[in-house]
This record gives C-alpha cells, structure tokens and sequence, in this order.
C-alpha cells in the first residue's frame, strides 16, 4: 500500500499539464464500525481519525470518476452497550483499515470547480472497495491479533468446516455529500460513504461458541481466553451457543472533509461538454 500511494502521488502530479478533468483530493474526517460489538454506525464514543488521497476524473459536469486510497481506524466494546447479554459476553476489539476504493458520483447540478453559475451541488456515490484489516484484543497491557487464534474455532480439528478469514476483503460503497467551489482552481466536499463488507468478521465475532477445552489444546492459551471473556467464563462452557450473527454482515463509515485541487490551467475549459 505504501508502495501505491506513492506511484499514485507522482501519478497525479503528472496530470497537471492536462486540465478541468482531473482533481487531487486530500481527505480528512472520521470512521466508525457497526457490528456485533457496536450496535450504532454513529456512535461518538467509537469514532476514529481517517485520512485519505483520492483522484478525481469528470466526466461531465454531472458524473465523476474518483480513486481512494484511504486509512481509517474501527473499534467496537461491549461495555458500551445497553443491552445486558452484550455487556456479558464483555468481547471487545480495534481494527486499523487501510482501503482502495473506487466510486462513480453523480452530480445532481452541473457542477465543476470554477463553474460560477453552479457554485455547489449534492452529489451521491457507489462503488467498491478492497480492504485490509486486522483485528485486534487487548490483554494484560497488550494488543493482541485475533484472526490467528481462531476464536471460533478456526483452524482446529474439531471444526473443519471453520477456516480461518481473510484480512483482505471487499466492500460495497454507497453515500452522498456536498461539493463547493471556492475559486477557479480550488473546492471543499462534504461526504460520508457507508461500506458493507463482504465479511461478518470485521470485530472478529460472527457464529458460536465453541468448546474452549479443543482452543486450549491447539489454538493456545490466548485463543482460550479472548474467546469467551464473558463474565461466567471460568464456570460455564458456552460451547454452540450464539457468539454473533454470521446472517448480518459488518459495515463500516467513512465521513469528513475534503479540498480538491483542480489540475492544469484554472482559465481552461478543454471540453465542450464543461462549457
């Protein structure tokens, strides 16, 4: 990823001797989760710094095409949550996420930085995105990766049918926003996107219970512990019984504030369809 912001920065540079087509975005706003361990896409008390750089292409003054390559970070706690078999099951995560999205945006006025009859728009977006990710559990002062524990099973002989997911996924994106145009070579959005994953393992936490005897014996002892830490844990063995809900997958936000720098001559109009 580090490698690709970095061609896609001298990338975009090189764009600059073309014109009212091309756009740098520099992102900044904020990312939440919701999941099994965070019933509200907008809670405050899970909401993290995001960041991102993106390329935009115009069409026409109504569509776009934009590139993103965006940083954000999900966290999820269920002592934070009003409903009391939550705060039992006591499972909590975080996760940084490192994104390439693609979207279309539909301008609902035919908009362009620079366009003085139409100054601003609403816009909406869809698109896709591949992702990675890597949830995480804290323990005794130390943050620890779950997906090699097989918290659920995963990886163990007693549960074949349980492999152990990817921490590269996709995602489809849907949202809206604003756009403005400050002078001819400057603009401000206003976005938020909503990205379901195609994984329910966001917050490492999907099916059941499974016996914790089996994650002792080949998982370790840190698979045992971070897979129940409800608080009847050392009495009673949850073995089959619901952990989260594999039917309903996990979705995460990406919302904030971006400056877009119209590219090439800010005087140029180079294509009829802009005029």
């Amino acid at each position: 990823m580090k490698n690709f912001s970095i061609i896609l920065f001298f990338s975009l540079i090189s764009l600059t001797t073309y014109g009212q087509r091309h756009e740098i975005v520099l992102f900044g706003g904020a990312s939440s989760y919701k999941g099994e361990l965070n019933n509200n896409l907008f809670d405050t008390k899970e909401m993290h710094l995001a960041y991102g750089l993106q390329y935009r292409y115009n069409i026409n003054p109504h569509y776009s095409l934009k590139l993103a390559l965006n940083r954000a970070k999900i966290s999820g706690a269920d002592s934070n949550s009003n409903y009391l078999y939550d705060r039992v099951r006591n499972l909590s995560f975080r996760s940084n996420i490192t994104e390439l999205a693609g979207v279309v945006e539909f301008n609902f006025f035919p908009f362009f930085i620079g366009n003085t009859d139409w100054p601003f728009t609403p816009f909406i977006f869809s698109g896709f995105s591949v992702f990675g990710y890597k949830p995480e559990a804290e323990l005794n002062d130390e943050w620890i990766e779950l997906q090699p524990l097989g918290t659920e099973g995963q990886g163990t002989s007693a549960y074949p049918d349980r492999e152990k997911y990817k921490l590269t996924q996709g995602s489809l994106i849907m949202g809206g926003g604003l756009k403005f145009s400050l002078s001819k070579r400057i603009g401000v959005n206003l976005e938020l996107g909503i990205r379901q994953a195609f994984t329910d393992y966001l917050d490492d936490v999907s099916t059941t219970y499974v016996d914790r005897s089996i994650l002792l014996a080949e998982n370790g002892p840190e698979s045992y512990i971070l897979s129940d830490r409800s608080q009847n844990a050392q009495n009673d063995n949850y073995d089959g019984k619901q952990r989260g809900n594999s039917t309903n997958p996990d979705r995460y936000m990406i919302a904030g504030i971006s400056l877009a720098i119209r590219l090439g001559n800010p005087n140029k109009i180079d294509c009829d369809s802009f005029k």
